[in-house]
């Protein structure tokens, strides 16, 4: 097991780095910076969902503006989220996350 990165560590290289080598990340994150990354993270499955389906516009659309303001509230506040957007996004298959005694969340990224 890897020991997992905290959000001042999160950088494109390291991540991509890590998941390279082990085939998964682990991420500690507070409650503030966890809560917009499990929105991101939702976001990014409602949108894989639909697949080849064709979904009807107004159905597409309360997703993609809540997906739209999580990526704007990851832009201006938790600005090194987006460091992991492209694991998360292009190379991982599943994401899981639980809250820790402390309070801190841990995220685990795989293949």
């Amino acid at each position: 097991m890897t020991s997992a990165l905290h959000y001042d560590d999160i950088e494109t290289n390291r991540v991509e780095a890590i998941f390279g080598d082990n085939g998964e990340l682990l991420v500690s994150l507070p409650a503030n910076h966890a809560s917009a990354l499990i929105s991101f993270i939702e976001t990014i499955r409602v949108t894989n969902s639909w697949g080849e389906k064709r979904i009807p516009y107004h159905a597409r659309l309360v997703p993609l503006v809540k997906g739209l303001l999580v990526i704007l509230r990851i832009l201006l506040k938790h600005s090194r989220l987006f460091d992991l957007g492209g694991v998360i996004v292009l190379k991982s298959t599943s994401q899981t996350w639980e809250q820790l005694p402390d309070g801190q969340f841990l995220f685990r990224i795989m293949r």
